[in-house]
């Protein structure tokens, strides 16, 4: 595509991977794998790059900048450049807006699922990456609860999005990407 970088954000649950890797894999887009100081969650885990604390502070013209649970995560000027996609939190969004100066446009896509859909989607994740029951319960509670507060502004509307996309357990994955690839397909046209 080229003319916009699309910042992907949503809640905990609300299927922003997910549907990242089928706009890779269907329509070719590019996400970014930011860097990150947070150690794998399991073998392969994608969407990142895992470095250490010294890596991490030896990178340099970072436009994207947030910490949470005591990692830090970050994305480069050159990798906005050379992808699409970036899936990124609120403060990294506001980070972002303040110190990228490349030529490609920003545009917000908010991710937005019900609680319902949200839990039980991490709660089955958990589980499937090895955690009780109970253990997965209590995790996904814990992000509920986070999350409430990081996306209040995005939850309520109150936060600049250029684009709302719902995906509950009834939506169709292959019709949420599709209305999202229309979107960004609109953007890069207005754009060039």
């Amino acid at each position: 595509m080229g003319n916009c970088i699309f910042l992907i954000v949503g809640c905990s649950g609300s299927g922003k991977t997910t549907i990242t890797e089928q706009l890779e894999q269907k329509y070719g887009l590019k996400s970014i794998q930011s860097y990150t100081t947070r150690k794998p969650r399991y073998d392969g885990e994608t969407g990142h790059i895992f470095i250490s604390d010294e890596e991490f502070d030896k990178l340099t013209d970072m436009v994207a900048y947030t910490e949470f649970a005591g990692n830090r995560y970050c994305a480069t000027a050159e990798q906005v450049e050379d992808n699409d996609l970036y899936i990124i939190d609120p403060k990294g969004i506001d980070f972002f807006m303040k110190s990228y100066k490349g030529s490609k446009t920003p545009k917000i896509i908010f991710i937005s699922s019900n609680l319902t859909t949200r839990y039980e989607r991490m709660v089955g994740r958990a589980e499937t990456k090895g955690k009780s029951h109970q253990e997965a319960i209590e995790s996904s509670l814990t992000r509920i609860v986070n999350d409430a507060e990081e996306f209040y502004d995005y939850i309520q509307g109150q936060a600049w999005i250029d684009y709302v996309c719902k995906n509950n357990s009834n939506d169709k994955l292959e019709d949420v990407v599709d209305k999202i690839f229309d979107h960004i397909s609109s953007c890069e046209s207005e754009v060039m």
